[in-house]
């Protein structure tokens, strides 16, 4: 995998798991796809968090 593009946190899990999912829809194989859905949106989740938690450290 190449390097990420973004310094923002979770950027590294987003993308591998979003290059994941890309890859098994490229193949159409629905059941990686889906198999991949649940951590993407977990980590998705997560780096949603913390990029509050980083905006919000900035703010005091």
């Amino acid at each position: 995998m190449s390097t990420s593009c973004s310094n923002m946190p979770g950027a590294r899990r987003l993308e591998f798991f979003a290059l994941h999912l890309h890859c098994a829809l490229a193949k159409h194989d629905l059941t990686a796809c889906a198999q991949t859905l649940p951590y993407l949106s977990r980590f998705g989740r997560d780096t949603c968090t913390e990029l509050s938690q980083h905006l919000m450290a900035g703010y005091n």
